[in-house]
């Protein structure tokens, strides 16, 4: 668990969100004309670097969810670098904000090498959840050559609403990519999003682009 520190400035991306959205019911279940209250999202996500820098600690990336767009708080992934309480090079970390104040989060620590296998691809899911009065955030099957695969972080904190009424997915989009080291990342793609109801019936949206 961290202490409260302040929020560092942190660089914006911009990129155009545009997914075709597919209902799709759960195995065994009839499907049904719509969600009802979403209390899950996934997001899977695929990074392939090609020639990584280990002296620089580079790339660097950063992931943002939010589970309401606008609110006050956020759910954040590092991959190749963590910040809180300070910067250490490698590994993957995750994090959850109320603002500028950072409530909890966890690393792979003591499994923090940086990345440096040429070509190689780095998989992962993110996951937000509400559940008996906690936002639950995790980072589940993270599969890489370098550091070795991390079957979950997650960390959870007190929160009020009982479901993501106002989640969206551009926010992440545009909120998210390579802080550093762009010309070592081949591509990054947000492979898919699942938004899933109390009843677990699923919403899909379909693949993005993120880089190039």
């Amino acid at each position: 668990m961290f202490a409260r520190l302040s929020s560092p400035r942190r660089a914006l991306f911009t990129a155009l969100a545009a997914a075709a959205l597919l209902f799709v019911p759960p195995q065994g279940q009839a499907r049904i004309g719509g969600l009802g209250s979403i209390v899950r999202i996934e997001q899977d996500w695929v990074l392939v670097v090609s020639t990584p820098d280990a002296n620089r600690c580079s790339p660097q990336l950063f992931f943002q969810m939010y589970p309401e767009s606008g609110g006050d708080y956020s759910c954040q992934f590092l991959v190749n670098y963590n910040d809180q309480p300070r910067f250490a090079a490698g590994g993957v970390q995750i994090q959850v904000w109320q603002n500028s104040t950072v409530l909890d989060g966890k690393d792979n620590n003591p499994n923090q090498s940086v990345l440096t296998a040429d070509n190689e691809t780095v998989t992962f899911t993110l996951v937000m959840e509400i559940k008996g009065a906690q936002l639950n955030f995790s980072a589940i099957n993270v599969s890489s050559t370098s550091w070795g695969d991390v079957t979950k972080l997650a960390v959870n904190v007190p929160y009020d609403p009982d479901s993501f009424q106002n989640y969206k997915t551009s926010d992440t989009v545009k909120n998210s990519g390579i802080l550093l080291g762009s010309n070592r990342v081949t591509s990054l793609t947000l492979n898919q999003v699942r938004l899933i109801d109390r009843s677990g019936l699923s919403m899909i949206e379909l693949p993005q682009v993120i880089f190039p």
